[in-house]
């Protein structure tokens, strides 16, 4: 459960996202596009990356993440510390992608959970090997007709406040 956690962490990593689909289309395309991968190991890694950069709203996911930490440095200090974490954030992505992107939920079921004034939570459930599966996508409209993921949750863990809770402890 904790791979699924971090996989779908980093699936939320760039404002690419695709134009004209409505949100609960732009979910199903998300999660259906990062567990279909197939490629050879050397090139699974790196096509997890470009495939997650396409979807996630890194920025969106950075105020969420580091909201705190902004009120307590400069903005030069925040700017670096933002770029810093990014590199971390794929590096990490890279280097697990292998382990977290090769488990599935079986005919998963998506559904509009709630409407926010600023993003709205879609939830993914089904049937893993491991058992029943429950995954929030917080999605953001970027445009009128593009949207971004900018936080997600797994079995209820919301992975931002767990980033802002390192944070805080470092600030």
């Amino acid at each position: 459960m904790k791979n699924i956690t971090l996989f779908f962490l980093l699936l939320f990593i760039s404002t690419n996202a695709i134009a004209g689909e409505t949100i609960l289309s732009f979910s199903k395309s998300a999660y259906e596009s990062m567990v279909a991968l197939d490629a050879k190991e050397a090139e699974f890694s790196k096509q997890a990356v470009e495939k997650f950069k396409k979807y996630f709203d890194f920025d969106g996911f950075n105020l969420r993440a580091m909201r705190d930490v902004k009120k307590k440095v400069t903005p030069k200090q925040y700017a670096i510390l933002s770029e810093a974490f990014q590199e971390f954030f794929f590096l990490n992505f890279e280097l697990k992608s292998q382990r977290l992107l090769r488990k599935k939920i079986a005919k998963p079921t998506y559904a509009v959970k709630e409407v926010k004034t600023d993003f709205t939570i879609v939830k993914i459930s089904g049937e893993t090997d491991e058992g029943p599966m429950n995954i929030d996508f917080y999605v953001h409209s970027i445009t009128d007709d593009a949207y971004g993921m900018i936080d997600l949750a797994v079995d209820g863990v919301l992975l931002s406040r767990n980033y802002r809770s390192s944070f805080n402890r470092i600030y």
